[in-house]
């Protein structure tokens, strides 16, 4: 029946929203001890470093994998690439996050000129942030 069809489709559009919603606000969890930490571009570390997690490989397999050199990776990672020169190598995987680029763009070019846009009081983001790896959580990056 065209209901089901209809319900099947809004269910499916609500778990995708619902996907980019957790990408983008693990993404910004991860960005906040970036930025505590000094980072020049603390969102696009993270969104960097979320690619890699993603496919669950260290540094040296994943540029490897996806043919980028190891120091773009590390740079990308280290947060000394802007948001908009992140490697062209992670377009495909970002993809495959569902993250909201156009909102972490934003958030990265705020923090860039000054604005104490904070993804903690917004509400997205859990105000105890968790190191991924034990320790500091900036070392994460």
């Amino acid at each position: 029946m065209l209901t089901d069809v209809v319900a099947a489709r809004m269910v499916e559009a609500n778990e995708a929203r619902s996907l980019r919603r957790d990408s983008t606000a693990m993404v910004e969890r991860m960005a906040v001890p970036a930025r505590a930490a000094g980072l020049a571009h603390p969102v696009a570390a993270a969104v960097a470093l979320s690619a890699r997690i993603g496919q669950l490989a260290g540094p040296e397999e994943f540029a490897e994998r996806i043919g980028m050199s190891v120091a773009q990776l590390v740079d990308a990672e280290s947060g000394a690439v802007r948001f908009g020169d992140l490697p062209v190598e992670l377009d495909p995987l970002l993809a495959d996050l569902s993250l909201d680029l156009l909102s972490l763009a934003d958030l990265e070019r705020e923090w860039h000129h000054g604005k104490n846009h904070d993804p903690v009081r917004r509400g997205t983001v859990a105000t105890s942030i968790p190191s991924r790896f034990g320790g500091d959580p900036a070392s994460d990056l």
